[in-house]
């Protein structure tokens, strides 16, 4: 049991440092803090994007940081390791800090949310998964998700490839909490269990050694490679734009002839309108001889008398 206890309590001790290192470099950008014991003493790894600002100016912060872990948790010789991250955006509690200090802003989250997955998927992450709870607009609190690529949920290759981190941004309305998981492009065995199906899922444990590494590595291209012919082949058949472009093209085709119709309906009236002027002249001589007629009754008349 005395063994037991001991174990629980490094753990404990390790988590407590993790937390004071993470607390006391708060909005540096710090990615992520490994404790390590070693015979020389406690071995702290911090990788951040911007070292210059976790070590400080001639090492003033640094020199702080292991005073204070001497003091207060009683570690021998703790020695302070920063490492730059290389992509930043392949870390989940970088990008996380980031989304929380512009919602507290006052950026609205789903601008925010976006804008930070067109730029992880940029860099050529698998997938992306950002979760936002809390009063986001209005008294009642809700919960919303922004997704882009795959993401695993469950399971072994979500617990290796898949990294995750929870945030909190303090607002007026209350507390936000912002959870983001990363699923960054790893080595072909990774990729190919988080994208294939199970059936098809190549053991993790395979040790890369000599030729079976080179063997599994080849049996693992020709399977993804099948999966993407089956894919291509299921796909839903589309239609074919020139027939739609003909059918497009006879509607437009169709209202000229229906002009044309129309037209010829019409000829036909004007033709009684060139009959109408032509009998025009007939009229006036009728009227005409009507005028002349009492005119021969006078000579009549005279001729009489």
């Amino acid at each position: 049991m005395a063994i037991e206890r001991k174990l629980i309590k490094e753990s404990i001790d390790k988590v407590k440092v993790k937390k004071f290192v993470l607390d006391s470099l708060d909005n540096v950008g710090v990615g992520s803090v490994d404790v390590k014991r070693t015979p020389l003493g406690t071995r702290i790894i911090v990788t951040a994007v911007k070292p210059g600002l976790v070590i400080g100016r001639k090492g003033k912060n640094i020199q702080m940081l292991t005073s204070e872990l001497s003091k207060r948790f009683n570690l021998e010789n703790p020695q302070i390791e920063v490492q730059e991250v290389e992509i930043p955006e392949f870390n989940p509690a970088i990008m996380a800090e980031q989304l929380v200090s512009t919602i507290e802003r006052g950026i609205h989250f789903r601008r925010a949310s976006h804008s930070l997955i067109k730029r992880i998927m940029g860099k050529g992450a698998l997938g992306v998964l950002i979760e936002i709870s809390g009063k986001l607009s209005g008294e009642r609190s809700r919960k919303e998700k922004f997704m882009a690529g795959y993401i695993k949920y469950s399971g072994e290759t979500a617990l290796q490839s898949v990294s995750t981190s929870v945030k909190q941004a303090k607002r007026k309305a209350g507390v936000i909490g912002v959870k983001i998981r990363v699923a960054p492009p790893s080595d072909p065995v990774k990729l190919a269990a988080l994208v294939l199906d199970d059936s098809q899922i190549i053991s993790e444990s395979i040790e890369m050694n000599g030729k079976e590494a080179k063997d599994e590595l080849q049996k693992l291209q020709d399977s993804i490679s099948e999966s993407s012919n089956k894919s291509t082949d299921l796909s839903p058949v589309q239609p074919d734009s020139t027939k739609k472009v003909s059918v497009k093209e006879k509607k437009a085709k169709a209202p000229k002839k229906a002009a044309v119709k129309e037209k010829k309906a019409k000829a036909p009236k004007k033709a009684s309108v060139k009959e109408k002027k032509a009998k025009a002249p007939k009229k006036a001589a009728v009227k005409e001889k009507k005028a002349k007629a009492p005119k021969k009754a006078a000579v009549k008349e005279k001729k009489a008398k």
